[in-house]
């Protein structure tokens, strides 16, 4: 903050305008933690409360900060689990992802180093505001994963900056050679057709199973297992 204001990046007044808006955000998350962390009472401020739960909370079961000894066994686990992520682009969740294309398809990643070396490189010569935003950006989301264990809903964060990254990749391919670039461009379509045509089909009738098929079917299941 200190470098910020010292070499002008950024005005004051929009310093504390973000840093107000940070604080509105953080604080109730910040109550509710300490709320069900510390056993407090719930907070009722009429226009909203912050709870506490009647068990324990989803995020002491799966945070490692509050996991009960062996915390380097968890973290080399959840490192793991992050890496398979971003190798395979799938979790254990069928309704995640469709397992033969992943989230940002299986042979992007590649290109997604591509553009983070291309993007350090661009740092190094001539910084940019926005590739700093990414780079933590990715940094929080990668921070993330190491700190719970990964799936794609924990960590969807990332796949901003790794588009970003892939932009970038491809923009340096194509100073590079645009014939590369165009056939990366036409994969991409194909590949988008192709996962189109698998969502809207198969894929469709197999997660159907799992959300059933219809509004109809999912009252009737209820009513009927209801007392």
């Amino acid at each position: 903050m200190i470098i910020i204001l010292r070499y002008k990046k950024i005005q004051p007044r929009m310093l504390l305008a973000g840093g107000a808006v940070f604080v509105c955000t953080v604080l109730p998350i910040m109550l509710y933690v300490a709320v069900n962390v510390f056993n407090w009472q719930s907070i009722d401020l009429g226009l909203f409360t912050i709870p506490r739960l009647p068990g324990e909370p989803r995020f002491k079961q799966v945070s490692i900060f509050f996991s009960e000894g062996q915390r380097l066994r968890i973290l080399m686990d959840n490192l793991k689990r992050l890496s398979d992520i971003l190798l395979t682009q799938q979790d254990r969740w069928i309704w995640n992802t469709i397992t033969q294309f992943g989230e940002i398809y299986l042979f992007s990643m590649p290109l997604v180093l591509t553009g983070l070396v291309a993007l350090i490189l661009q740092q190094i010569k001539k910084p940019i505001q926005e590739n700093n935003i990414m780079l933590f950006w990715l940094g929080a989301a990668l921070l993330l994963g190491l700190v719970s264990p990964a799936n794609v809903n924990r960590i969807n964060i990332i796949f901003i900056p790794l588009v970003y990254l892939m932009a970038k990749g491809l923009v340096f391919i194509l100073k590079q050679s645009r014939l590369l670039a165009g056939l990366l461009v036409v994969l991409y379509l194909v590949w988008f057709g192709l996962f189109s045509r698998a969502y809207f089909s198969t894929f469709a009738d197999k997660i159907g199973t799992i959300f059933y098929d219809s509004l109809g079917d999912a009252i009737h299941f209820a009513s009927e297992n209801t007392d």
